[in-house]
């Protein structure tokens, strides 16, 4: 598992923000952001919601999963659309996609893992 220092630079990076911006953000300056990033001092929630106003993902930086809203927006509309969906219309979105992913004579599942389709080795 990742440490909050690893996470807390890459996002950093990813913001292309050099330690005295980041640090500046959460009322720091830069020998704290660099303690944190070398996991030597934790964090305080002061620091990380200055942090997500500017667009960190501090679930992510926690907990090592990023938060649902660090989906694209394509990503969203898809998953919105999926959620409206009845029972049979998800058995049919999943079913496309392990369809498009299967490995060739591999089996497939639907969403409840029942064999729907596919070729097994045994003869």
């Amino acid at each position: 598992m990742r440490s909050i220092g690893e996470i807390l630079k890459e996002e950093r990076l990813r913001l292309a923000m050099n330690q005295d911006d980041f640090a500046a953000v959460g009322g720091l300056k830069r020998r704290a952001q660099t303690l944190y990033e070398q996991n030597e001092r934790s964090p305080d929630a002061v620091y990380l919601r200055a942090l997500a106003a500017i667009g960190v993902d501090v679930q992510y930086v926690l907990t090592g999963e990023q938060a649902a809203s660090a989906l694209t927006q394509f990503e969203k509309d898809l998953l919105a659309g999926y959620r409206n969906l009845d029972q049979r219309g998800k058995a049919g979105v999943l079913g496309m996609i392990n369809g498009m992913n299967a490995e060739p004579g591999g089996m497939q599942y639907n969403f409840i893992k029942e064999p729907v389709s596919g070729r097994t080795n045994s003869r």
